[in-house]
């Protein structure tokens, strides 16, 4: 493709993510739903699980050399023969008043609950900033679990979660106090094996089909189902603020050469071209904002009118004030290049 049509073709695709912005700003958008990942927690001091050297995984591999994958830390299998490891991971994890604080993003969401248009949060987090931030407890949906409840892997017993919080930080491993007396207590994180809470079951399908508009922020959209909302939604607006692009929709070329190759069935190749976001098409209202999670949100928080924080300018400045605004919001808002 020509450099000329490159950029007519990214300059279409931003005039559409302009009208969007004002069309959320205009209050046309009132169900909103929201999915996030771990890096909307990174901000706050907490690694991420995948990113090279810095991420949670890495860190595991280093820190529990007993682990043949450091994903076996999240494993009911490994959790039932050996539970240390896991304690001794979640010592540093468990939220309190003042341990993490949150980010930037965190706030927008208070901020939309706050205007009314949010219709939930699903987040694969476990660290509960959401409630720390302020979101209510019926508009968030922890499709990975936390730590507020907790239950015996033998007998399913409810344990009491101030008291395994205390015996962790302690050092010492939780044992059923309620039912058998003889299970592990585990806090209710989602480990791999293990079925999502049933509550998000309960809420997504709703939830999915009256949403207006769908925002993804700070997730790699690699663990399903949680990654498969999207494309549980109608003809929506997506909009993806991440570092990477993730969730995208299949090129023609990728699925014509799975065509060639006869090993995939007709019908799961069009099931394929079907699903993902069609970032490239400027026809779509599919918008990917690259870069870290609270600087994007920063200035869309500005461009949005959401951001009250900040000091209100004097009069005297405000033309000139305001035309830097603009630029900067501007350029902060400019989708990645269209390749």
């Amino acid at each position: 493709m020509a450099s000329n049509d490159v950029e007519t073709k990214s300059l279409s695709k931003q005039k559409r993510m302009d009208n969007l912005v004002d069309q959320i700003k205009q209050g046309k958008y009132t169900q909103i739903v929201v999915m996030v990942g771990a890096g909307i927690s990174t901000s706050c001091g907490i690694p991420d699980f995948r990113s090279a050297n810095t991420g949670l995984y890495s860190q595991i591999a280093i820190k529990y050399p007993e682990l043949t994958d450091p994903t076996d830390i999240f494993s009911l299998k490994f959790f039932q023969k050996d539970p240390k490891p896991f304690f001794r991971l979640v010592k540093e994890l468990y939220p309190e008043p003042g341990r993490f604080k949150p980010s930037k993003t965190h706030e927008f969401l208070k901020q939309l609950q706050d205007k009314n248009i949010l219709q939930r949060v699903y987040t694969q987090n476990i660290d509960g900033l959401e409630f720390e931030a302020g979101l209510r407890d019926d508009l968030v949906i922890q499709a990975h679990g936390g730590f507020r409840t907790c239950r015996c892997i033998k007998c399913g017993a409810t344990g009491d979660s101030d008291l395994v919080k205390k015996q962790v930080m302690d050092e010492v491993i939780p044992y059923c106090t309620n039912g058998c007396k003889k299970g592990v207590i585990k806090p209710d994180i989602t480990f791999f094996g293990e079925n999502l809470p049933q509550r998000f079951f309960n809420k997504y399908k709703t939830d999915l089909t009256v949403c207006d508009l769908l925002i993804v922020i700070g997730t790699s959209l690699k663990v399903y189902p949680f990654a498969n909302m999207i494309n549980d939604v109608g003809k929506i607006p997506r909009i993806l603020i991440n570092r990477d692009r993730v969730g995208a929709r299949k090129s023609g070329a990728y699925l014509a050469e799975l065509a060639q190759s006869g090993q995939y069935d007709p019908y799961i190749l069009y099931s394929m071209s079907k699903q993902g976001m069609d970032f490239d098409n400027i026809d779509s209202d599919d918008f990917f904002l690259d870069g870290e999670c609270d600087a994007v949100i920063e200035r869309l928080s500005t461009r949005l009118g959401l951001d009250n924080n900040k000091p209100q300018k004097e009069e005297k400045d405000t033309e000139e004030e305001e035309e830097v605004s603009v630029e900067e919001i501007s350029k902060a808002l400019s989708l990645s290049e269209i390749k």
